[in-house]
Parts: C-alpha cells; structure tokens; sequence
C-alpha cells in the first residue's frame, strides 16, 4: 500500500511540474510578441520570429514618438522591397549607435494616411512633435547615412 502511495504521489508531482512548465512558457510568449493578444496576419506572425524586425511597435507607442523624438521605419511584411531594405536599414543605424523603432503599416492600415505613409518603406525623423525628415523607398547604405547625417 504505501509502494502504490508513493508511486501515485510522484505521478501527481509529475503532472504539477509538467502544468507549470506549460503554463510559464505560455506566458512567455506575449513579450516575444509585440502586437500582444491582437490578430496579426500570417505574413506578420512570419516576421515575429525574424531578427532584423525586432523594436516592433504599437500606435499608441508610434504617437509617444511622434510627440516626442525619434526614428520610425514604417514597413509591410508583404513589401518585396521591405525585405530588403530592412537588415540595410538595421545595419545603418546600429552602426550609428542610433535607435530606430519599426512599425507594421500593413497592420494598422488606417494609420497611414494619419502618418502621411503613401508607400513602404518609409522613414521619418520626427522631433518636438513634427516630422522633421522623410526617406520613401528602397535606397543604397550611402544614401541612407547621408540622409541620417543631414
């Protein structure tokens, strides 16, 4: 009796251990997800896992920077030219020690006339609260740092 005791007790353990782990590693996911517990499209969710689409915002963070100061890549995950302009894009301001924050334009569609976005990708300086600087269009490294520098 006391063998089946034990044996049944470790299987209890087992399973408790077994529901935490699961439970944790769920809640782990919203922090890898930017876009938190709204529905996103395939192509999106695609990028969630893609390195050079890290610093994904949200509109309300979008506006706070708008307000405020900084750069704001405006991106589709269904942009061709996107997808290649991006790690260009990455690589320019790292190496400038400059933060640039990324935005789905596809996703919040009704943002881009608000944000004056006609085409991806975009990129805008804004400081005290206006867009100080545009860059529309794919565009070679020079181009980018020159604009970035001027």
């Amino acid at each position: 009796m006391k063998k089946v005791i034990f044996f049944t007790s470790l299987i209890i353990i087992f399973f408790l251990i077994l529901t935490l782990v699961h439970f944790n590693r769920d809640q782990a996911r919203p922090s890898s997800n930017p876009y938190g517990n709204l529905k996103i499209s395939d192509a999106s969710k695609k990028l969630l896992k893609d390195k050079n689409y890290d610093n994904v915002i949200l509109p309300k963070e979008l506006k706070q920077i708008k307000s405020t100061s900084g750069y704001v890549y405006f991106f589709s995950p269904l942009c061709i030219h996107c997808r290649y302009f991006t790690p260009l894009v990455n690589n320019t301001f790292n190496h400038q020690n400059i933060k640039i924050k990324k935005f789905n334009i596809y996703e919040f569609k009704d943002l881009a006339k608000t944000y004056n976005i006609q085409e991806t990708p975009t990129v805008i300086y804004y400081k005290n609260g206006k867009e100080v600087k545009k860059i529309v269009g794919e565009t070679d490294g020079k181009s980018l740092l020159k604009w970035i520098k001027s």
